[in-house]
């Protein structure tokens, strides 16, 4: 893949020298969800490359957005492609990444979804990482993830999602003081940030309280579960896989592409400062009808699982009280990577990185 530029203008406007580094935002949407993409590219504020999936033969969200979708496409190393299909063939969320994977010019890449949209200093703070993290091969860095609660908000007119856009924190002090119900002193309501998917364990193996006081990256030394799937900034080289298309709509699309990239060897470090955060909508189809196809997409990560740890090259363990989410029969080699499992306070041998 070929490097980016030697420089590149983060939000806000300042030159940040990345020495021949450079990342591009990665995502897919819905043609509903168009809309995001502008909100998306301000707060990013460098290259960006977006899949669309666009329905036949209906296309009313997209005659709205394609002349700023236009203008985003033009910006020096970002793409917009849209892909055109039926709504019965299913979403092809995966197919969607690789697209926008395909068109990446530079030498990384985030990887979120359009409703996750990152701190307007989350490029810098990827850059800023210098030589020492971007030279890695196979080396991952995890924005935290939250989400933000907006009560009843309407989305459907154009001024409530520009006011939703407004209300959602963009930096690391207003996401603090979101968190901490700063903006009602009363009490009189539970604060509208909080980690994302709290009630779940997808975000578990993020270590949150020492993402708030970090200032440089750190390790993670084991998952806690399969399920675990941050978003990510890595490197767009051949070491690194591309999506499994055959996970198609709602469950497990993200999830074996982060285990397909710890059985190739990948480490996995927090980055300080930067995040992304939900913004919220009215369900998608494909998340309403997941009952439906649940036990299908279970038994198809299951066979994802056991086929890629034939060929396994743990170096991020599962933790010794990690979720194995029923795969026990698998769990012995899941674990696999050093001599006995990890625990989620273990040292961890190149940790040292994180402060050169």
């Amino acid at each position: 893949a070929a490097a980016g530029p030697a420089g590149g203008v983060g939000a806000g406007g300042r030159s940040i020298s990345t020495s021949g580094y450079d990342v591009t935002l990665v995502s897919q949407t819905s043609d509903d969800r168009a809309w995001m993409v502008v909100h998306l590219a301000k707060r990013w504020g460098g290259p960006i490359s977006i899949a669309i999936f666009c329905v036949e033969p209906e296309e009313r969200y997209m005659q709205a957005e394609r002349r700023r979708l236009a203008g985003i496409a033009r910006q020096p190393g970002s793409s917009v492609a849209e892909v055109h299909g039926k709504a019965s063939a299913g979403y092809p969320v995966n197919f969607l990444r690789n697209t926008a994977i395909a068109r990446v010019q530079t030498s990384h890449f985030l990887l979120t979804d359009i409703d996750l949209w990152p701190s307007t200093d989350s490029y810098n703070e990827v850059l800023r990482q210098g030589a020492a993290f971007l030279r890695q091969r196979k080396l991952a860095m995890v924005l935290p993830a939250f989400e933000y609660n907006a009560g009843h908000a309407d989305y459907a007119s154009p001024a409530s999602r520009a006011a939703l856009a407004r209300d959602l924190p963009d930096t690391f002090a207003a996401l603090r003081d979101c968190v901490s119900g700063a903006q009602d002193p009363k009490r009189t309501s539970p604060p509208r940030c909080s980690t994302f998917k709290a009630h779940t364990d997808t975000h578990l193996s993020t270590d949150y309280p020492r993402w708030w006081r970090a200032t440089w990256p750190s390790l993670i030394p084991c998952f806690k579960s399969l399920r675990y799937e941050p978003y990510l900034v890595v490197p767009r080289l051949d070491t690194t896989p591309g999506f499994d298309e055959r996970f198609v709509g709602y469950g497990k699309n993200k999830i074996e592409w982060i285990q397909h990239l710890r059985f190739l060897g990948f480490v996995f470090y927090v980055l300080p400062r930067a995040f992304v955060i939900h913004c919220p909508h009215p369900p998608s189809v494909s998340r309403q009808n997941w009952q439906l196809f649940r036990d299908k997409k279970d038994e198809l990560f299951r066979s994802f699982i056991r086929e890629h740890l034939r060929n396994a090259s743990i170096r991020t363990r599962m933790c010794e009280d990690a979720n194995f989410n029923g795969m026990v029969r698998e769990s012995a080699a899941l674990r696999q990577g050093d001599e006995r499992p990890a625990t989620s306070g273990s040292a961890v041998p190149g940790a040292s990185l994180a402060r050169q």
